[in-house]
C-alpha cells in the first residue's frame, strides 16, 4: 500500500524485488492491476488507521497474497502506556486523520476475520520518541503544570519498570506490528472427497 522505491532487499541470503506500487490495493484492484496471489509479502505501517474502510483494505490484501503470504500491519497501540497516560493528548491519536484507533485484540480479531493467523507481533517501546514530545508539549500547553509533571516523570521513570512487570511486551507498545500469515484456502470439493 502507498509508494515504495524499487531495490533489492536480501533477507536470508534470498533476494527478492520491491515493486513500485503508486496506488492504494482497492484502486489497484478495480484496476485490475494485480492478479489474485501476486505477492508473496504485503506491508502496510501506519496506514490502516487512516482508511475509511480497514476491513475492505485486509481483504484485499489476502486476495493479493498467495497461499501462505505474509502480511505485516504496524498501527499505533490505542491500549499503550503512553495513550494511557496522556490520554486525549496522546499524539499518534492524530485526529483528524486516524479514523480508526487499534488494540492488539481488535486488529488481530480483524486479521482472524479476513484469512489471517497472527504469527508474531512486535510492540515497539521508545524512551522518548518524537510522538512522546509532542503528547508532552499537548499537555503543556492545554494543562496545569502538576498535570505535565506526572506525565513527565510517568514516562521518564515509570514507563520501562511498567513494560518490565508485564508478560505480553509484545503487545504493549506504543506502536504494534503484527506479522500474520494468510490462512490455507479451504477447497470445498476436496473437503467432500475425504468423507
Amino acid at each position: 500500500m502507498g509508494c515504495v522505491r524499487r531495490r533489492i532487499i536480501r533477507e536470508g541470503g534470498a533476494k527478492c524485488r520491491q515493486i513500485r506500487v503508486e496506488c492504494l490495493l482497492r484502486r489497484a484492484s478495480r484496476c485490475g492491476i494485480f492478479l489474485s496471489g501476486s505477492f508473496d509479502a504485503i506491508l502496510i505501517n501506519q496506514v490502516l488507521e487512516r482508511v475509511h474502510d480497514p476491513m475492505a483494505i485486509l481483504r484485499e490484501a489476502n486476495r493479493l497474497l498467495k497461499n501462505g503470504g505474509r502480511l505485516i500491519v504496524g498501527v499505533p497501540n490505542i491500549e499503550s502506556y503512553e495513550s494511557r497516560i496522556f490520554g486525549e493528548y496522546w499524539s499518534p491519536l492524530d485526529i483528524p486523520r486516524h479514523l480508526y484507533h487499534f488494540s492488539f485484540p481488535v486488529l488481530a480479531a480483524m486479521l482472524d476475520m479476513t484469512g489471517f493467523y497472527v504469527s508474531k507481533s512486535v510492540g515497539k517501546m521508545f524512551f522518548i520518541p518524537h510522538s512522546n514530545r509532542q503528547s508532552l508539549r499537548y499537555l503543556a500547553e492545554k494543562e496545569s503544570k502538576l498535570k505535565f509533571l506526572h506525565a513527565l516523570a510517568s514516562i521518564y521513570l515509570l514507563k520501562i519498570p511498567y513494560y518490565l512487570m508485564h508478560r505480553s511486551r509484545n503487545t504493549l507498545g506504543e506502536f504494534i506490528t503484527i506479522y500474520a500469515d494468510k490462512k490455507p484456502e479451504q477447497n470445498p470439493d476436496n473437503e467432500n472427497t475425504n468423507n
